[in-house]
């Protein structure tokens, strides 16, 4: 479920505004990690699979995945319950920070669109403390 953002107007232009961000891209910044690698509850503790309304080829693909389960009736039907210690059905989604700096950035503009154009580049900073003083030079020319 997606809630709508509620942002106040602002009362400068949108030329005036300069928007300031550190970004951490996932293809650049994490890599692909293991269930307990993560902390993953369902490895260190085991979880269930109710198979009630469940397309019968993924009851099947979860039953041939290797994995060591049981088969616990359930209210409706099958549950299948999976031990803990074996890596979980998310094992692919899992994701571990690696030592890379962030990136910093600003762009003219702000969320109601960039003066510049869409094709406008950001300003890519060398660093958090180039990147810093950049914001701090922008707040100080808002409070003028």
């Amino acid at each position: 479920m997606h809630r709508p953002l509620n942002r106040i107007q602002p009362t400068a232009p949108v030329d005036q505004m300069r928007t300031h961000a550190i970004f951490a891209p996932l293809e650049t910044h994490w890599r692909k990690a293991s269930c307990e690698e993560v902390g993953c509850l369902a490895f260190h503790m085991g979880w269930t699979l109710d198979t009630v309304g469940l397309p019968e080829k993924d009851v099947e693909l979860a039953k041939r995945s290797g994995r060591v389960y049981t088969i616990v009736p359930g209210e409706h039907g099958d549950v299948l319950a999976f031990g803990p210690g074996q890596s979980c059905f998310r094992v692919s989604e899992h994701r571990i920070r690696i030592e890379r700096p962030e990136i910093f950035v600003a762009r003219n503009g702000d969320w109601r669109g960039n003066p510049d154009g869409n094709q406008a580049k950001p300003v890519i900073f060398s660093g958090a403390d180039a990147w810093r003083d950049s914001l701090g030079t922008t707040l100080d020319n808002i409070k003028q």
